[in-house]
């Protein structure tokens, strides 16, 4: 009988750890699956997210979270899109549906084994799968440095399969934020970690998060990201009068950053031109990149650098006016865990930080970084469900 009880407790120690080594794996991250001619992005923890997902389909009753519902409206309106746009292509358009799907997919699966998630525990994976993140960040550098080449061919050499420079800095600054908030000795880890991959964003952005804790406590984290998004509303307008040609002759010694700033306002204007001429149900996911090939001046990218135009291309101002919902659910319930853990305020200024960085960097839509925000709104939702757990001392005021 002891034998048989040791051996239940173990299965049900390893079913636990199998259910977190998703929040792991995030940071380890993607798979490159061909298809066709092309490859799909698969974050590697959805090799057991899928599984999991089959199983809870053969419960009785399945919990369906707002969340889901929001995501999948979304959804909807996006594909409406797809169908209305000419230059839409159905199969780039599924591609493009694939991040909210992973999000609808974990969502899903969490909901249903909800009472095995241990805040703690879960922190632990990811704080686990960040050292294995920041430590390849800072070899990388090494070897940039130690590579010939100006700093933008130097800057190509930092990527894992998670991603490139930029997106590798918008993770490790959530990760310092978790850091800070239960294993401080790492938080040295992570900081060194966001300025070893080079992005002059990602340090741009992890400086304004310092700025914004400090926010946070004269409670005006709002004016974090009104500011940025005031900016770049007169920044669209600014390219859209065609000053950007003055602007590059002032440039200087400095134009080739300027012109990569220049590229970004024209891929922005080039975007919401596109809106305007479909603003209820946009062009439908991954439509963008059609109309990049099909307009050979512009930035040969896949999305337009900024989560906004992004979210009204793919799923128009109906589907984003959802997805806007989504984004407020998780900070509101950030907040709320804050009540049982104020530990959680470093992850909610991380998630305004993580927002503003999307109005310039292609976060918001791209597949670990929906992994990223549905990982926040559960660990935020477990919290919020469970007082006991907030054993841990107050953060400094």
């Amino acid at each position: 009988m002891r034998q048989d009880a040791l051996s239940s407790r173990y299965d049900v120690q390893a079913g636990i750890f199998l259910i977190l080594l998703p929040f792991f794996l995030l940071f380890v991250g993607d798979l490159q699956v061909p298809v066709g001619e092309s490859t799909m992005t698969v974050p590697m923890g959805m090799l057991i997210v899928f599984p999991l997902l089959l199983l809870c389909m053969a419960l009785v009753r399945i919990v369906i979270p707002s969340s889901v519902l929001l995501l999948i409206g979304t959804l909807f309106f996006g594909m409406v899109g797809l169908v209305l746009t000419p230059e839409g292509a159905l199969l780039r358009g599924m591609a493009g549906t694939l991040p909210l799907l992973y999000a609808i997919c974990i969502l899903m699966v969490y909901a249903q084994f909800y009472r095995y998630i241990a805040v703690e525990r879960a922190v632990g994976m990811m704080l686990a799968g960040g050292v294995v993140l920041a430590v390849m960040a800072i070899a990388l550098f090494v070897v940039a440095v130690m590579s010939p080449g100006g700093y933008y061919e130097q800057k190509l050499l930092i990527e894992t399969p998670l991603g490139r420079s930029n997106y590798l800095a918008a993770f490790l600054i959530f990760l310092f934020a978790l850091a800070l908030a239960k294993q401080r000795a790492l938080a040295l880890l992570f900081a060194l970690a966001v300025f070893c991959t080079m992005s002059r964003g990602g340090a741009l952005m992890f400086l304004l998060f310092l700025v914004a804790l400090q926010m946070a406590k004269w409670k005006m984290l709002w004016l974090v990201w009104v500011g940025p998004l005031v900016l770049f509303l007169a920044a669209t307008l600014l390219v859209s009068v065609d000053h950007q040609q003055s602007i590059a002759a002032l440039a200087g010694p400095y134009q080739g950053e300027v012109l990569s700033i220049i590229n970004r306002l024209l891929l922005w204007s080039f975007g919401f031109d596109l809106w305007i001429q479909h603003p209820l149900f946009g062009i439908g996911p991954n439509t963008f990149r059609t109309f990049v090939e099909l307009n050979p001046g512009i930035e040969n990218v896949w999305g337009a650098h900024n989560s906004i135009i992004q979210m009204l291309l793919n799923y128009g101002l109906l589907g984003t006016g959802l997805y806007v919902l989504y984004i407020r659910e998780i900070y509101v319930r950030l907040r709320r865990a804050e009540l049982t853990a104020p530990w959680f305020r470093y992850l909610r200024v991380a998630f305004v930080v993580l927002q503003v960085f999307g109005l310039f960097e292609p976060l918001v839509g791209s597949a670990a970084f929906e992994v990223l925000l549905a990982y926040m709104l559960i660990l935020a939702l477990r919290q919020a469900s469970s007082p006991a757990l907030a054993n841990t001392p107050k953060i400094a005021k």
